[in-house]
């Protein structure tokens, strides 16, 4: 029986080039975040390198969706790679109440913001009791 030496640091390597393969099969999904002010409700969605020809955001009562495709950019001879390439689909339930058709949509900096104009809430308070 022949001993092999353990490399711990190779072995992470190989799987974590196996779980890359794996999810860019399988497609992405980019990192969401919610945000609130006094009159709006924004999304945030992480999406560098999105083509927006490529990008569909659809608003049906209280969820969005967004469907997309990242798709590979060829420099040359890729070497590594680690970021996920092809479609998305992501289906958020909007939190708060919001106007019907108020949904802007903007892309700057490798960002999706997707802002959404809240429902006033009025709280009517009873003082004859």
């Amino acid at each position: 029986m022949e001993l092999q030496s353990w490399q711990p640091l190779s072995q992470l390597a190989k799987i974590r080039e196996r779980v890359a393969q794996i999810s860019q099969r399988a497609g992405w999904s980019p990192s969401a975040d919610w945000f609130e002010s006094d009159d709006d409700l924004l999304l945030v969605l992480d999406a560098p390198g999105l083509d927006m020809n490529l990008l569909e955001i659809a608003h049906d009562g209280n969820m969005i969706s967004v469907i997309g495709t990242r798709e590979d950019q060829t420099f040359g001879t890729r070497l590594h790679g680690e970021r996920a390439l092809g479609s998305f689909q992501r289906n958020l339930e909007i939190p708060l109440a919001v106007e019907a058709g108020s949904v802007v949509a903007q892309y700057r900096a490798g960002q999706l913001e997707i802002r959404f104009r809240k429902l006033g809430r009025t709280i009517t308070v009873d003082v004859n009791r």
